[in-house]
């Protein structure tokens, strides 16, 4: 993504929208995300820490949503929101691509 100050400023992506995982922006943003806090591998503060019977079950929800973000890109969430919101684009995905 590049971004530009100013009145006309803004972002735009730097790759095309098919090519850019909902998996890279999460982790660009916020890093690694985990359902529960127990799972983080730094926190430590439940008492059952690797000892509880449902940490295997949200590991496995950690998975299928890591899944879900690294099949999804940008152009399935743009293709979704059309579905959703019908009538004129104000901005085509081609619009926020750079051009070298």
């Amino acid at each position: 993504m590049e971004s530009f100050r100013g009145g006309g400023g803004g972002c735009r992506l730097a790759r095309p929208a098919d090519e850019i995982t909902v998996a890279e922006i999460a982790d660009a943003i916020e890093g690694q995300i985990f359902p529960m806090f127990c799972l983080e591998p730094s926190d430590h503060t439940c008492f059952q820490d690797s000892r509880c019977g449902l940490q295997g079950f949200w590991a496995d929800v950690a998975r299928a949503v890591q899944a879900v973000f690294a099949e999804t890109t940008v152009a399935d969430l743009s293709a979704r929101h059309r579905l959703m919101t019908p009538g004129p684009v104000l901005v085509s995905p081609e619009q926020l691509l750079s051009r070298p």
